[in-house]
């Protein structure tokens, strides 16, 4: 969090499942709006704040105010789906403007906001941005999003804050990018996770929750399979958050027949997930 309110870009690299994605959404866009504060995050939670047409201003010498729009994946047409982004997420927001258009259309929308908002810093996440080289196929328009996003931090340098989060792999296709200029200053790499960083990741969320694992083995479990599947962190992250929707599940049903269930995460939920 600390690089990202020093530099205007910050550009989290990593190995494939090493958790990029769940630093940036569970972990700094949560800590820099408030939202970490506010609430537990459930086990596999990703869950960022959405920034609004007018937030309360930030009081002289006070704390920041940070919002951070949904995450954008650049997709086979990442100017279009940038626009599409502002338009549902960014109030006041017109509708996407035809191609020809679109960059002026988005580099406007910011233009409104940051002038509404002035004392407000709005945190854009462009997550797996190896997605402009795999998923689309035009160069140009490869080079123009990432120019807009140049031009964007270059208009509103104190006001808005950009995260790409990238495989290590695809990093030297984007050694020309026009981003280059300030792609190492705001480089951090995220390093494989360790066993003690899984089991704080597994039993955290929980622990907020005031949730337990039955048995505790079950823990152990779910670390050695993490640590023996290469990129099984997403399938951790979902692993959890089902686990958490059937004890829920099994919570709704007991109090309707007016009985209490102990607040664990369970083997036998684990088992039925196959």
């Amino acid at each position: 969090a600390a690089l990202v309110k020093a530099k205007p870009l910050t550009v989290v690299v990593g190995a494939s499942g090493t958790g990029k994605s769940s630093v940036v959404k569970a972990g700094v866009a949560p800590y820099l709006t408030g939202a970490a504060h506010r609430q537990p995050a459930q086990p596999g939670s990703t869950t960022t704040g959405a920034a609004p047409a007018n937030p309360e201003p930030s009081p002289p010498n006070g704390p920041e105010h940070w919002y951070a729009l949904q995450p954008l994946r650049p997709t086979e047409t990442p100017l279009k789906a940038f626009a599409e982004l502002l338009a549902a997420h960014l109030p006041g927001n017109a509708t996407p403007a035809p191609s020809a258009a679109v960059e002026a259309s988005i580099a406007s929308a910011f233009n409104n906001w940051c002038t509404a908002n002035p004392t407000t810093k709005l945190l854009l996440i462009v997550d797996q941005c190896e997605e402009l080289v795999t998923l689309c196929h035009d160069e140009a328009e490869r080079f123009a999003f990432q120019a807009l996003l140049q031009q964007l931090l270059a208009d509103h340098p104190t006001q808005l804050h950009i995260i790409l989060t990238l495989r290590t792999d695809f990093e030297p296709q984007f050694a020309a990018s026009p981003l280059a200029g300030r792609w190492q200053q705001g480089r951090f790499v995220v390093p494989p996770m360790t066993q003690a960083d899984l089991r704080a990741v597994i039993e955290g969320p929980a622990g907020a929750r005031v949730l337990f694992f039955e048995p505790p083995a079950l823990v152990d479990r779910l670390i050695d399979e993490v640590i023996q599947t290469p990129g099984a962190l997403p399938l951790l992250s979902f692993t959890l958050e089902q686990l958490y929707l059937r004890y829920l599940e099994r919570q709704a049903e007991a109090q309707k027949r007016g009985d209490l269930i102990e607040r664990a995460l369970t083997q036998s939920d684990y088992a039925a997930l196959g």
